[in-house]
């Protein structure tokens, strides 16, 4: 299965997943409507794959810190303001 193939698949699991949705915003917007929410999700869907993806590849590659160190302020000289 190509690529192709893997993105056919899961377009058809996304709007299986989600056909209760899309039929309600058909019946209170219209099939137009609906077919631009679709393409909406799946334009998401595809970005947040893409970047969760690279930041994986960034990660993976060492080129993101994962932990910082962590530097206690220095007490400041004046007394904190009381709150009546």
């Amino acid at each position: 299965m190509g690529v192709a193939g893997l993105w056919c698949a899961g377009t058809a699991k996304i709007i299986s997943l989600n056909d209760d949705f899309f039929r309600f915003l058909a019946q209170q917007r219209g099939a137009r409507f609906a077919t631009m929410a679709v393409s909406m999700q799946l334009g998401f869907y595809t970005y947040s794959g893409f970047a969760f993806g690279l930041g994986r590849l960034r990660c993976a590659a060492g080129l993101v810190q994962t932990r910082r160190e962590i530097v206690p302020l220095e007490p400041s000289e004046e007394p904190a303001p009381e709150s009546t």
